[in-house]
């Protein structure tokens, strides 16, 4: 049994395109469905998921490169729902699709057993090893339980993010703001302002990059807006000072812009619209510039809330004409 290491994002696209074909590795399903801004585009190295709006062999969105991954992997292939044929008896395909292959239904499979199940997989275990192995592993919550609850100092917080030699692991979003607690946000350390900026915003972002699930971004977005709020009043020698939460707004838009799909999209478009979302001017123009970036996926999101705001008509417009960016 071929065995296969799914990181979690792919895995939940991987899972929802299986429940789109009811579990079948013979069904293609429509990309207008699935995920209506790739398109299918050949090039000198081969066929690949492209992003309609910008077709390029290499990079692209999050979407695409995840669908391409997963077919260099085995787990998908592409496919055409309609093969009609030309004044010259050639074949032109139209309706470009996806199908989830028995190796993607395989891998699904073996992503959803317990790691006793694999374990016993790998090893055919005695009836005592495993009642072994599971004492151990009560004995170890156990005792973790008992250090984090009586000797864990007082005052010290119990959301600490999760560090790996030296790597801090982000989950969810109080994951991420735990992180943002260590980041060094005095300038005062750094060579130059301009260091000072670029080291901060891009640790925030690549943080950011773990979370994929809109509406933990959506959760997270609100967490930075309280946070930002009661840092408010900031003394008159930081006002140079990045405020993290405030800047992890931003981040969590142009995030969920990346990623290109449709509840993506619609969280993305839902912010932008919210009066208590605290969008001041040039926060405001980020926004937008974020919700163009997102592309055609957010038009059916603004199209339904063209009458609430003035700014609306315009991004649809400059979606619609192709723009890259709402600056």
């Amino acid at each position: 049994m071929v065995e296969r290491s799914i990181k979690k994002r792919r895995r939940k696209l991987l899972r929802d395109l299986a429940a789109h074909a009811d579990g079948r590795h013979d069904v293609k399903i429509p990309l207008s469905e699935v995920a209506p801004a790739l398109d299918i585009k050949g090039f000198a190295g081969g066929q690949k998921f492209v992003d309609r709006d910008s077709p390029v062999y290499e990079g692209g969105s999050d979407i695409a490169y995840d669908f391409n991954t997963l077919r260099e992997e085995g787990l998908i292939e592409q496919a055409y729902l309609v093969h009609e044929r030309d004044r010259a008896a050639g074949v032109v395909y139209k309706n470009p699709g996806v199908k989830v292959t028995a190796a993607g239904l395989q891998a699904l499979l073996e992503a959803d057993k317990s790691w006793l199940t694999r374990a016993i997989e790998k090893g055919p275990m005695t009836f005592l090893q495993i009642m072994v192995t599971v004492l151990i592993a009560i004995v170890t919550a156990v005792c973790g339980w008992l250090v984090g609850r009586y000797l864990t100092p007082v005052g010290r917080s119990s959301a600490q993010p999760t560090i790996v030699i030296g790597r801090i692991i982000i989950e969810t979003s109080d994951d991420y703001l735990s992180a943002l607690s260590t980041l060094e946000v005095d300038p005062n350390e750094y060579e130059s302002y301009g260091e000072y900026d670029s080291a901060v915003m891009d640790q925030m972002d690549s943080w950011l990059r773990h979370l994929d699930d809109p509406k933990e971004l959506k959760a997270l977005f609100y967490k930075c807006l309280l946070e930002s709020k009661d840092q408010s009043e900031t003394p008159q020698e930081q006002l140079q000072w990045i405020n993290p939460y405030f800047e992890s707004r931003n981040l969590v838009m142009y995030r969920l812009a990346a990623m290109k799909t449709p509840d993506a999209a619609e969280v993305l478009v839902d912010l932008y619209c919210d009066p208590t979302a605290g969008w001041d001017a040039h926060a405001s123009e980020m926004a937008g510039d974020a919700v163009v970036k997102c592309g055609r996926p957010a038009l059916p999101f603004l199209k339904k809330r063209a009458a609430s705001g003035t700014h609306i008509p315009w991004l649809i417009h400059l979606i619609e004409s192709g723009a890259e960016t709402g600056f």
